[in-house]
């Protein structure tokens, strides 16, 4: 067995903390497949390291099925299906960095967030 060891922002690493702790972190496979082309692309992780991370993440998360409808939304089909997932988990909120994403704010009773905002609620015990 491989030892994954990832080293986080204090912030992010209790934002996440608690997210694992008193949250049910919720993933489908579309997001979990832009999280690999994100660490792939734009962080320029090797395959086999980013690979390791989405094994890491997805295994203390709840899996979101397969069957999700892309989101009636005014994006593009990757993030369409990607709020699907979130829609079809019945998420309270979905956390972004994507600024597509976030001028949405909602898509029905689900809150678009940045990871700030995201911290900001926890801290604050509304999230």
């Amino acid at each position: 067995m491989t030892t994954l060891t990832i080293r986080l922002d204090p912030k992010l690493e209790k934002a996440f903390e608690r997210v694992l702790l008193d949250h049910e972190l919720m993933l489908g496979r579309n997001v979990l497949r832009k999280f690999d082309k994100a660490l792939r692309e734009k962080i320029k992780l090797p395959a086999v390291r980013s690979a390791e991370i989405v094994d890491f993440v997805s295994s203390g998360a709840t899996a979101i099925g397969d069957k999700a409808e892309p989101a009636d939304a005014n994006v593009d089909a990757a993030d369409a299906r990607v709020l699907g997932d979130a829609l079809a988990g019945q998420a309270e909120a979905f956390v972004t960095g994507d600024a597509a994403l976030l001028r949405l704010a909602a898509v029905g009773a689900l809150r678009t967030v940045s990871p700030r905002q995201s911290w900001e609620l926890l801290r604050a015990g509304n999230g």
